[in-house]
């Protein structure tokens, strides 16, 4: 994993193909250090790709670098879907605003 953690912050983005190695912590350790995009294609090819598109967003730097760095795939999706989760449990929260 620790070669996999150097190149994907030496590259635009890192695809990673779903094998059993790559456990959900190892997955989280690698988009969490990265600091670039990971994408994780299905196990089974798509009839489409890059038409539905999820952001988990959060107001933070790194969100909007990401965002940044997406644009090119989001520009092209049909939907874009944000999704936005906050802690506060007023309804007036800047964080669940941003989104």
């Amino acid at each position: 994993m620790n070669e996999t953690l150097h190149q994907a912050r030496l590259h635009d983005l890192t695809i990673v193909a779903r094998v059993p190695e790559l456990t959900t912590d190892r997955l989280d350790s690698l988009v969490m250090a990265a600091g670039k995009p990971v994408l994780v294609p299905p196990a089974k090819p798509a009839q489409t790709v890059g038409e539905t598109v999820v952001v988990a967003w959060k107001d933070k730097p790194e969100a909007a670098r990401a965002i940044t760095a997406s644009l090119p795939i989001l520009t092209h999706a049909k939907h874009v879907i944000v999704v936005s989760v906050s802690e506060s449990k007023f309804d007036q929260d800047p964080e669940r605003s941003s989104g």
